[in-house]
């Protein structure tokens, strides 16, 4: 059992010197690239909502949560969890923006 929650799970050095475990960045990774490839899948046969939600939501999310957590010290806390959720719905929030200015500018001409 522990060999296999060594693919898992790593130990580091916080910046203040202790030792902690965590789940490696690998794992959020591939699971951002599996949640990319499901919703796709998903859309492809009909499910729209949930394949909307791995494709907008759960990709993003999985993927930005290794970079939040270096920000934050490297350490796994809720307090990362939501600043991913929230830089992700920023970025998000952003790049609708930009397709509905776009898309008012194409309808003016």
């Amino acid at each position: 059992m522990g060999a296999e929650l060594g693919l898992l799970i790593e130990d580091f050095t916080t910046v203040n010197g202790s030792n902690k475990k965590r789940v490696r960045s690998s794992v959020f990774v591939i699971l951002s690239m599996v949640s990319l490839i499901l919703g796709l899948v998903l859309l492809n046969f009909g499910y729209l909502k949930l394949g909307i939600l791995c494709w907008v939501t759960v990709f993003p999310i999985l993927l930005l949560y290794p970079i939040i957590r270096f920000l934050f010290g490297g350490k796994d806390s809720l307090v990362a969890v939501v600043g991913t959720v929230v830089v992700e719905e920023v970025i998000k929030s952003q790049i609708v923006k930009k397709i509905e200015k776009a898309a008012s500018k194409k309808k003016k001409y």
